[in-house]
């Protein structure tokens, strides 16, 4: 009996790949980048981020997708859209300690998810006010704009898997 032929990996076989959201000089197969180096890229390796965005992210202190998506503006704003869905009008209870008042400056404790889903980013405790006219610029003018913005969104898909890749890759 014949010992069985081990398969040889198919290069031209279906991979996975995420060129619908980064640059061409990042699509998979140009250069077969990984997770882990488009995260370390600059936020401009998104497709429809312009090289002037760099500039944008850094005085923003998110100088690459991976800072992007681990923004703890961000994350907040992802929240606060996220449970917006499960805020009933009129329905707080007196007494309720529900709050997230550490979030958002002073002026804005005490309001509802979605009030707050309406206000400029700077609404959110640490951003500056000049900063909203840099979130402008990406066409984030809300928290909720900013909860639910593409690139953010993709950003902290590509951080996340960046922690799950692997040095061993099996192509079939």
């Amino acid at each position: 009996m014949s010992e069985p032929v081990a398969k040889k990996a198919k290069t031209d076989a279906p991979h996975m790949n995420i060129d619908d959201i980064v640059d061409k000089a990042y699509e998979g197969s140009v250069l077969c980048k990984t997770f882990t180096e488009i995260a370390d890229a600059p936020i401009s390796a998104l497709q429809g981020l312009a090289d002037w965005t760099d500039d944008v992210g850094k005085k923003l202190h998110i100088p690459t997708i991976k800072k992007l998506g681990q923004w703890k503006y961000f994350l907040w704003s992802r929240a606060f859209v996220t449970l917006s869905k499960y805020e009933i009008p009129d329905h707080r209870v007196a007494g309720s300690l529900l709050n997230c008042n550490k979030a958002l400056d002073k002026d804005h404790e005490g309001k509802t998810i979605k009030e707050i889903l309406a206000l400029p980013p700077s609404a959110l405790s640490g951003i500056a006010e000049h900063s909203d006219a840099d979130l402008a610029k990406f066409k984030v003018k809300t928290i909720e704009d900013l909860g639910t913005w593409k690139f953010a969104l993709a950003a902290n898909s590509i951080a996340t898997l960046a922690e799950m890749e692997s040095a061993d890759i099996n192509v079939h």
